[in-house]
């Protein structure tokens, strides 16, 4: 009997759309709780960590959305039994946090003119670089998938993310700078080809 699943988060995608591709993939039963800003200042007391996303199973509230992201990986094959693959999903979740630490400053800088000066750093020297590593680790598993030649958790995290830079979401971040990176291009494909993301996107729309 599969536990009872209850993703809450904003509506927006942000931590919450790897969580909820992931548990579209599992083609398990859940439920997708979208939170006001309002709901969530009622309720942030009494969340762990006094945070959201919250995975709900059947009762227990999980914190943190990359623990998050394991258990679905293991509840629905998608976080491999092997160690050394296991890393490597790992790995690939850990490299996009390593983007969030180093986009956030530009997020919240309020003047707009140095906004846009970090933007073009990060355009012309963070990311490609970035990409860049993302690409050659591609290469490295088989040029598929990033652990162990099947779909994981840490090709879902990382597609999330290019999926947001591609459209353009970020003023002075051109929604083209995945574009070079083909490997990275067909992962993208690939991941929202898979019939259960597909129907999941398309209910959303």
């Amino acid at each position: 009997m599969s536990p009872k699943l209850i993703l809450s988060y904003f509506d927006m995608p942000a931590l919450g759309e790897p969580l909820r591709l992931a548990l579209a993939m599992t083609g398990l039963p859940w439920e997708d709780q979208r939170v006001s800003k309002e709901e969530f200042m009622a309720m942030k007391p009494s969340l762990p960590y006094n945070q959201l996303p919250t995975l709900e199973v059947d009762g227990t509230l999980i914190p943190q959305s990359l623990a998050q992201m394991r258990y679905i990986g293991k509840i629905g094959g998608l976080y491999s039994e092997d160690p050394i693959e296991a890393a490597f999903a790992d790995a690939a979740m850990e490299a996009v946090i390593d983007m969030h630490f180093h986009l956030r400053p530009t997020v919240h800088e309020q003047d707009p003119t140095k906004k846009m000066e970090m933007r073009k750093a990060m355009t012309d020297t963070f990311l490609p670089t970035w990409l860049g590593n993302l690409e050659r680790a591609l290469k490295t598993a088989g040029g598929s998938y990033f652990a162990g030649g099947k779909l994981s958790i840490g090709d879902i995290y990382v597609v999330c993310r290019l999926n947001w830079l591609q459209k353009g979401v970020l003023d002075g971040i051109p929604a083209t700078i995945v574009d070079e990176y083909p490997l990275l291009c067909a992962l993208i494909k690939s991941v929202m080809s898979e019939p259960r993301i597909v129907k999941y996107v398309e209910s959303r729309a």
